[in-house]
This record gives structure tokens, sequence and C-alpha cells, in this order.
């Protein structure tokens, strides 16, 4: 609906478009009060303390972030611990071998530029750089030797 012809609409038909077309919801972010809150909102003390947050053992480690394990879980498991789109399993000596004979510079062109039977480009780990496909490729393969 172009400006001049909303003067040509009725007033009725007019909040029937302004209903259908008004927001739905807010996007509140974490630590901001939304504007109703705002205005509603009075001078307030001082924040009480955030309650202490008792120590973690020296023992527990972190969940690993990045690395081989993490690239294959996030973009390679999927495919390669099923065998959609016809990629081969993790571990499977016969749908591997072939592969692994055509050497690694072949594995990475087809990690790096996927292939036309259903392998994505990059295995769909857009983010990561050609040794962390590398790294990925060649932890599938000791899997199949």
């Amino acid at each position: 609906m172009t400006l001049a012809s909303w003067n040509l609409v009725a007033e009725e038909d007019r909040s029937e478009v302004l209903d259908r077309i008004k927001p739905i919801g807010t996007v509140a972010i974490t630590g901001q009060l939304a504007p109703a809150e705002e205005k509603a909102a009075a001078p307030a003390a001082a924040p009480a303390p955030a309650p202490a947050v008792p120590a973690v053992a020296a023992t527990t480690q972190p969940v690993a972030a990045s690395g081989v394990d993490a690239v294959y879980q996030k973009s390679c498991f999927a495919c390669h611990a099923t065998g959609a789109a016809g990629a081969p399993k993790l571990g499977d000596k016969a749908a591997w071998g072939p592969r692994i004979e055509k050497g690694i510079d072949a594995l990475m062109t087809s990690a790096i530029n996927g292939t036309p039977k259903g392998m994505p480009p990059k295995g769909t780990c857009m983010a990561c750089t050609d040794a962390e496909l590398k790294s990925a490729v060649e932890y599938m393969v000791s899997q199949a030797k």
C-alpha cells in the first residue's frame, strides 16, 4: 500500500491494518529494562550483592571447544556416523579404502570443495581452517585403517 492510497482507506480498515502489522513481541537484552519497565521503574536502593558462587574443584576439565573432536562432532558426525548422502561411515574400511588409496590431497580436495554426490563444501564447517579440516580428515582416515 502506498502512502498516497493510505488516505483513501476507511478508518475501521486502517485499524484492522494497523492491528495486523503491529509487533507481536519485543527483544529483551539481559541487563536492560524493556521500555515499559523503564517508565515504571522507580529509583531503587543499591542492588543486593550477587550470591557467592561455590568454587569449582581443580580437577574439573573444561569441555574442548576446538580441536579435531569438536570439528568432527560439529560438522562431520551427522553424515559420517550414519552414512547419510552416501558418506563413508567412520571406521568402515571397505568404504574408506578406495578414497584413502587416492591420497590425502584428493581427500582434502573433496573436503574443501565438496563432491557432486552430496559432500557439502567444507563439510558444513565454513569457519574451519584447512588445517582443522585436514585434522578431521586424518582422524577419519585413521579410524578406517
